[in-house]
């Protein structure tokens, strides 16, 4: 049976996108971000988000006669369509990123790729041009960054979970994320209910990694353009091509894991190429409901790409439908938190594909002194790695049970399985 690092490359990849489409909602009035418009809002009944006040900021737009010609490369459909040059997606994310294009064009563009489905020159130039405008994070040793942005909808959002197993175990984590008003349950509500690190900025961010702690920053404290493109979902109802660099982005100058996520195995040959062209360290795996954490009814494949491109693969491991008792709802915070409470408490285990992700993330850390920048390095715009600094290792786990999601009772703590330990008792916990 093929793994993913085997399977080839295709000419010309779907979307990340288009995983998830959403029904369009009422298009804004006016020109987006002018302070005297306000944009027209969709019936109540509708799903559709508002638009975000990220849009105020984002100067009124203008058009740019150079954008013309990429438009006909990238605007003549799924058969007619061509893929644009590194180069060229590079310029173009700049522009888009600098508010140099009108509303009309921003639309076309963004609409045109989500049509085309995304090439794997396109993301790597978008994303060079994301990292090249971003400042660099700097910790003083290896870091996991966990992009968030899609919150959880009918299963718990598991990233605050995932980080707090890190950070028991001594591993920084950076979880980049964006609030958005779109029904979702996101990462960044659940972080603040627990008490966790907000970020203020990047130089905050940074101390806070240096001492060893779970941080959550918001896309619009290091980049209020790459927040404003993302909420123009609110306009034109779909993810855009800034929703896709997210998932690659990592702006950390130094060794760092980029944990990734994937929905459907097309997307997962995409994301694996793009990855090893920005020499970005990572975890690739089949995520939960777009988050980069491992489904808990689901223990998939997991592919380590190392900083010099080459695969190591995971093989997927049966389980079982998930029996241990889930939230009902993915949308209901008290009720997250509520889970989360008892999994720290050892009330309930942790979901074994969610603790074996931690147990792979451990081992890349683990390994990586001895062998060199082969699992973690600095990438992309960031040059200059930090090889001779201090390695996270993980702490011998402590008496925390993990079962499969249906494997029913969990065995007495003294019997759990080392390599799939989870969350000790609440007491035991770092203070946040």
């Amino acid at each position: 049976m093929s793994t993913l690092s085997d399977l080839p490359s295709p000419s010309c990849a779907p979307s990340v996108l288009a995983e998830e489409r959403a029904q369009a909602p009422s298009p804004a009035v006016g020109i987006v971000g002018a302070a005297d418009v306000a944009p027209r809002r969709s019936p109540p009944e509708s799903s559709a988000e508002a638009p975000h006040d990220a849009f105020a900021t984002w100067g009124e737009s203008r058009f740019n006669p150079g954008v013309v010609p990429m438009l006909r490369i990238i605007g003549r459909g799924a058969h007619g369509s061509r893929g644009l040059s590194v180069e060229q997606a590079q310029t173009l994310m700049g522009w888009l990123l600098r508010r140099e294009l009108s509303d009309a064009q921003v639309g076309g563009v963004l609409l045109a790729l989500r049509m085309k489905g995304e090439s794997a020159e396109e993301l790597e130039g978008f994303t060079r041009a994301v990292r090249a405008a971003l400042p660099a994070i700097t910790p003083e040793r290896p870091v996991v960054v966990v992009p968030s942005v899609n919150g959880a909808r009918r299963l718990p959002n598991q990233v605050p979970l995932l980080a707090l197993l890190l950070r028991q175990r001594g591993i920084p984590v950076l979880v980049l994320g964006t609030e958005q008003n779109d029904g979702r349950l996101h990462t960044a509500r659940i972080w603040s209910a627990l008490g966790l690190h907000l970020a203020a900025s990047s130089i905050q961010a940074q101390a806070l990694l240096t001492a060893g702690e779970a941080v959550y920053l918001d896309l619009g404290r290091i980049s209020s353009q790459l927040a404003a493109l993302l909420q123009w979902r609110s306009v034109l109802g779909v993810r855009n091509a800034g929703h896709s660099v997210v998932k690659l982005l990592a702006p950390v100058a130094g060794p760092s894991l980029l944990l990734a996520s994937y929905t459907h195995p097309d997307y997962a040959v995409l994301m694996r190429d793009v990855l090893q062209r920005l020499g970005q360290p990572a975890l690739l795996m089949r995520g939960c409901e777009g988050e980069a954490v491992a489904h808990p009814n689901r223990a998939g494949e997991l592919l380590h790409i190392d900083a010099g491109g080459g695969l190591h693969t995971e093989p997927a491991m049966e389980t079982t439908p998930a029996e241990v008792a889930l939230p009902a709802c993915g949308t209901d915070l008290a009720a997250t938190l509520g889970w989360i409470a008892d999994v720290r408490a050892g009330r309930k285990p942790v979901p074994t594909p969610l603790a074996r992700q931690a147990d792979r993330i451990a081992a890349v850390l683990q390994a990586a002194p001895a062998g060199g920048s082969a699992g973690m390095g600095s990438c992309g715009a960031f040059a200059g790695g930090h090889d001779d600094e201090p390695q996270a290792h993980p702490a011998p786990l402590r008496g925390i049970r993990s079962t499969p999601a249906g494997a029913g009772p969990s065995a007495p703590a003294g019997q759990a399985d080392a390599g799939h330990a989870g969350l000790a008792a609440a007491a035991s916990f770092p203070p946040a």
